[in-house]
């Protein structure tokens, strides 16, 4: 028995050792437990301790294991620790020269090995925390109220592998007023309707180790006087399917008191005749209230006020005040127009034959420098305005001229396209016969929809003028073509 003792001891067995490195905690209290494991069964475990970094924080020293059989490797999380929140990867060395093993190694916090005989292999789990330390924004910021704003954030993939980002998305709170949501979301020039799409595109390919991305997200100022706009958002980066804790950023943005506004808007293309629709929104930004300001909008020259001009309240506790016309200008004072209101005018007027108008209003407060408003209203110039003439009686086609003796029947067309690109209100065509012919008959001609005509004439065997009144919108590409019928002299 003896000598078989001394033979079993003469085997040479294969040796496993297995560590845990941890490059960097989420949590200073993160532990981790490592195991060999053969059919199940824990052969040897070893845990870390400590808030140590770098070096092996555990191991299980050598540990005698039979050729030729599979052994189950793994690590867990101790007590809270969030083994999500890690990136792990194992290699293992083997001390044995000339071995033909093979090595495992990668992403995961399992694997298997399979030792030969004399083999001295060590493998090692390496865990870096997953943290993202740096979601940066953009300094701290004044934007005026009721313009649009952005507020950029920085995401930075601080982990040692590229990487995707998640979010849930901002959440914006106004210090005043009702809630208010982005209007888009920015990156790399590109503006995208959700968060989700916008994200999609950032993760479209991962970012690098250390690398940033900048996004923006956009938004409505609220018309608010003072107060400050609290933008917030929240990140985690994705690694080899563990997601990091979540980091936040915060800007606020302070909204500017900005006084009173006059902003003017409406018609800015018409045709001779066409209504002008002009609005006007006069609004108080604060800080205080500026009852008195007076309102005055002169229509410029060649403009014909139509209607009656009207107020309404659009924001805060303004009260609509009387509104007067003289002339071509309108005024208003706004004797109750506290910080925070709006108040909305409408004035129409009717264009004249010039090529354009601008209309400039302005909004004076009792004390202070006046604000101004302005539009320019460009006036499309009619033209396609063509006339034939045919003899009925010899039946000559229809041209610029004609041949004809007395008694002959002539038959003039006016034709009318409208090419000025916008509608026409009303249409009036004149044609003053030659004093060579007489009245015989005439005829609006066949009319667009929405189109209706009246025409004056001579009495039928006279000479003079025949004038056809078309009423209505003559839409941009109609055409109107009237007749007349003369007997030459």
């Amino acid at each position: 028995s003896d000598s078989l003792q001394g033979m079993a001891f003469a085997v040479n067995l294969a040796s496993l050792t297995l560590s845990k490195k941890v490059t960097s905690r989420v949590n200073t209290s993160d532990e981790f437990t490592v195991n060999i494991a053969q059919n199940g069964a824990s052969i040897a475990s070893a845990t870390t301790s400590g808030k140590t970094v770098g070096t092996a924080q555990a191991t299980t020293g050598a540990v005698g294991v039979l050729p030729a059989r599979s052994y189950t490797l793994t690590e867990a999380a101790v007590g809270q620790t969030n083994l999500g929140q890690y990136a792990s990867t194992y290699a293992c060395t083997n001390a044995t020269a000339g071995s033909t093993t093979s090595l495992p190694s990668g992403v995961g916090t399992s694997f298997a090995i399979t030792p030969a005989l004399n083999d001295r292999i060590s493998c090692a789990f390496t865990n870096t925390a997953l943290t993202l330390t740096n979601v940066a924004v953009t300094p701290t910021k004044t934007v005026t109220a009721g313009s649009t704003a952005t507020a950029s954030f920085t995401l930075t993939n601080t982990t040692a592998l590229a990487a995707t980002f998640g979010s849930a998305g901002p959440t914006l709170t106004p210090s005043t007023g009702s809630a208010i949501v982005p209007t888009g979301y920015v990156y790399a020039g590109t503006t995208y309707t959700t968060f989700a799409a916008m994200l999609a595109a950032v993760n479209a390919s991962p970012t690098a180790a250390n690398a940033a991305v900048t996004i923006g997200i956009a938004y409505t100022v609220p018309a608010i006087f003072g107060g400050t706009v609290t933008i917030s958002l929240g990140a985690d980066v994705t690694l080899d399917g563990s997601t990091s804790a979540l980091a936040t950023a915060t800007d606020v943005d302070t909204v500017s008191s900005a006084g009173l506004s006059l902003t003017k808007t409406g018609t800015t293309q018409t045709s001779p005749g066409g209504l002008i629709a002009y609005s006007l929104y006069a609004y108080n930004g604060g800080p205080g209230a500026s009852n008195g300001a007076i309102l005055s909008d002169p229509l410029p020259a060649g403009l014909t006020i139509t209607g009656t001009p009207t107020c309404a309240v659009t924001t805060g506790a303004a009260v609509c005040p009387t509104v007067s016309v003289s002339g071509n200008t309108v005024t208003a004072t706004l004797a109750t127009f506290p910080a925070g209101s709006g108040l909305t005018f409408s004035v129409t007027a009717a264009a004249g034959t010039a090529a354009s108008y601008t209309n400039v209003a302005t909004l004076t407060p009792k004390t202070g420098s006046p604000v101004s408003g302005s539009l320019t209203t460009a006036v499309a110039q009619t033209n396609g305005i063509t006339k034939t003439v045919q003899n009925l009686t010899s039946g000559t086609a229809a041209g610029t001229s004609d041949t004809a003796i007395p008694g002959d029947l002539l038959q003039y067309t006016l034709t009318f396209q409208n090419t000025t690109g916008v509608p026409i209100h009303g249409v009036t065509l004149v044609d003053p016969l030659p004093t060579s012919v007489t009245f015989s008959a005439a005829s609006c001609g066949t009319l667009p929809s929405g189109i209706t005509c009246t025409y004056a004439a001579p009495a039928v065997g006279a000479t003079g003028t025949v004038t056809f009144s078309y009423a209505g919108v003559l839409q941009s590409g109609s055409t109107l073509a009237a007749t007349i019928n003369a007997y030459v002299k």
